[in-house]
């Protein structure tokens, strides 16, 4: 059965169907594509709490070999008296030669200003304060969680700042950690690097690390890292 608008359509020159045709792709089904697309490719907007216990889980892999206990004594991977590093302890391995929040955790656990002065100096004997320091495991442990905040919120600000974004959550993972090892600082190497990118991917930032020069004299540093974040966010 014909209607008015079928003998419409059927009379209707080519180009009017054409245009027609365009008008409801433009009005209709484009906006339902981008919203499809944005559902798969999710921003991250804000440190949730699911977003909170990945990272701690990612810090405990990487900082500590999954070994939990290791947060509560002091470590320097880099070797006693290189002058690359202190010190570190908790689950974000707080560097005592670079991170001011070390010392104030310090402090609140009674640690006297002769023991900070000698673990800064790495000249202090380190059994009785690692004994100090499982004493106030509950401090160590309110004061990783600040720092996994904190590692999160600082490189979102600042990626929010220079319109990056990712093509998954797994890529700002990869850039938080960053952040708790070398630090992600306005107008260093990796804000110029991310500065208006567009769906930045894992391995972006994988071989970003990779150019740089503690990637190339530790790439395995990277690629462990790397492999840690894959593993406490992709299916297996």
């Amino acid at each position: 059965m014909n209607t008015p608008i079928m003998n419409a359509w059927e009379i209707a020159p080519r180009e009017e169907k054409l245009s027609f045709l365009q008008f409801i792709y433009l009005t209709y089904l484009l906006p339902l594509i981008k919203d499809t697309k944005s559902e798969t490719k999710p921003e991250v907007q804000s440190v949730t709490s699911e977003l909170r216990k990945t990272f701690a889980q990612v810090i405990v892999a990487n900082e500590l070999g999954g070994n939990l206990s290791l947060a509560y004594k002091f470590s320097d991977p880099d070797g006693v008296r290189t002058g690359k590093s202190g010190w570190s302890f908790g689950r974000v391995q707080f560097d005592i030669n670079n991170n001011p929040s070390s010392i104030l955790a310090l402090r609140e656990m009674d640690f006297t200003a002769d023991e900070i002065s000698g673990l800064k100096a790495q000249t202090i004997q380190i059994e009785p304060m690692n004994s100090k320091l499982i004493l106030h495991a509950d401090v160590v442990d309110r004061w990783d969680g600040k720092q996994v905040v904190e590692c999160l919120r600082v490189p979102l600000d600042l990626c929010k700042e220079i319109a990056v974004s990712f093509s998954c959550e797994e890529t700002f993972l990869h850039i938080a950690d960053y952040h708790n090892q070398i630090y992600m600082s306005r107008g260093g190497k990796l804000y110029n690097f991310l500065k208006g990118k567009k769906d930045v991917t894992p391995e972006m930032i994988r071989d970003f690390k990779l150019s740089l020069p503690w990637g190339k004299s530790h790439p395995q540093d990277v690629w462990r890292r790397y492999n840690n974040i894959v593993k406490a966010v992709r299916p297996q």
